[in-house]
């Protein structure tokens, strides 16, 4: 608990630091979250530093056994790259580490402005930064798709492709990325009136068939055992995750999981109020923040049907923990850049108090009642470059 005090409290202080604006030569302004850059390299040595943690000894064996290691290619490849030039292990890893949160923040930095940005990074560390300062293989996968979804948003197709080409180079990694491709289809169809109303329906019906599998444990092991056998040898990676590990704390993240989608709602219904009675809001994220809300809403309903399999196996919840970090951006922008604007503090006040509440079940049930404050939080903070 001494551990979690002074984090707290060196947080508080980062987030007093002030803002810099930098005027360039050519006349354009640019304005530096001091409290963020100084968050990111205290994430960077923090994550990237951490010489021995529960995952130590398997990425060890990866190290050693190079290309031998067959079922994550690209990530072998990317070892053996860099091992071939002298690297030890832990300087790949401080590369990879301060590299995927190089492309986050570049991500938080063109949807965030930069008062805000260390509230994003905040909520980022309470959860998930200490499972991704162990699962090193997963938080590449999540850097990739946080970088790359913007590509969705963009008109031209090819963004499209690119889009779908490098979730398949991060399949490499972690073959799991690959669940995320079917973004591209979300992207058309929440922006066709005809398509979002089968979307609608087939949410609901997924919603209901989720809730029946889940609730039943019979009906989640046939489950468990129909993507086993479907999956076969060709992802052996993934059989890890068809094993009951777990049954009713899964249901915890079922709650976290619709509480989230809750309060991505009210943020939406928020931002399309403020947008549509204050013309000028928009020009403040030069992006419509409904918008951004409207498809991380519905990312997050897409993947309902991953609910039933949190109760064959909590990891699971990573496909929802990888993209986290665009719902704390919502939420970061309706809470200050649009809540401040118009001096409402009503709906961002409730807002905010639902996502400490989130925030609180999952911390909790993740780190407190599992057991895992000393194997996770303890072995971060204790094995670094920093403390």
């Amino acid at each position: 608990m001494p551990y979690l005090i002074l984090i707290i409290m060196v947080i508080y202080l980062l987030s007093l630091l002030p803002d810099r604006k930098i005027v360039l030569s050519s006349g354009k302004n640019i304005n530096l979250s001091i409290s963020s850059m100084v968050l990111v390299v205290f994430f960077m040595l923090i994550m990237g530093g951490n010489d021995f943690n529960p995952d130590t000894p398997v990425y060890n064996t990866i190290y050693n056994m190079g290309l031998n290691y067959t079922k994550n290619l690209g990530f072998a490849h990317i070892i053996v790259f860099f091992k071939a030039t002298g690297w030890s292990y832990n300087a790949i890893r401080l590369f990879l580490v301060v590299s995927g949160l190089l492309l986050i923040s570049i991500t938080i930095h063109r949807y965030v402005p930069a008062h805000y940005r260390s509230f994003t990074y905040i909520l980022y560390f309470v959860f998930p930064f200490f499972i991704d300062a162990i699962q090193l293989r997963n938080f590449l996968v999540m850097c990739i798709l946080v970088f790359t979804l913007p590509l969705l948003f963009n008109d031209r197709k090819i963004d499209k492709v690119i889009y779908v080409a490098l979730i398949l180079l991060a399949g490499t990694i972690q073959q799991l990325a690959d669940i995320y491709i079917p973004l591209v289809i979300l992207y058309y169809a929440i922006n066709n009136n005809k398509l979002k109303k089968i979307m609608k329906n087939l949410v609901g019906l997924t919603t209901i068939i989720v809730l029946i599998v889940g609730l039943i444990p019979s009906l989640t092991l046939n489950l468990s055992s129909f993507l086993n056998n479907l999956l076969g040898d060709e992802v052996d990676d993934l059989s890890h995750y068809l094993v009951i590990s777990t049954r009713w704390g899964g249901f915890i993240y079922w709650v976290v999981i619709f509480l989230n989608i809750f309060i991505l709602k009210l943020c939406l219904t928020y931002s399309t109020e403020i947008e549509g009675k204050y013309s000028d809001v928009k020009a403040i994220l030069k992006y419509k923040l409904s918008d951004l809300a409207r498809f991380i809403l519905w990312m997050n309903l897409m993947y309902l049907f991953v609910l039933p399999l949190i109760n064959v196996n909590v990891d699971f919840y990573r496909v929802y923990r990888n993209f986290l970090i665009f719902n704390y951006i919502v939420y970061t922008n309706v809470i200050f850049t649009y809540g401040k604007v118009v001096r409402r503090r009503d709906k961002p006040v409730t807002i905010t108090a639902l996502v400490f509440v989130s925030l609180f079940f999952t911390f909790t049930w993740q780190f407190l009642l599992s057991g895992q404050l000393d194997v996770v939080i303890k072995s971060v903070m204790n094995y670094n470059w920093l403390i």
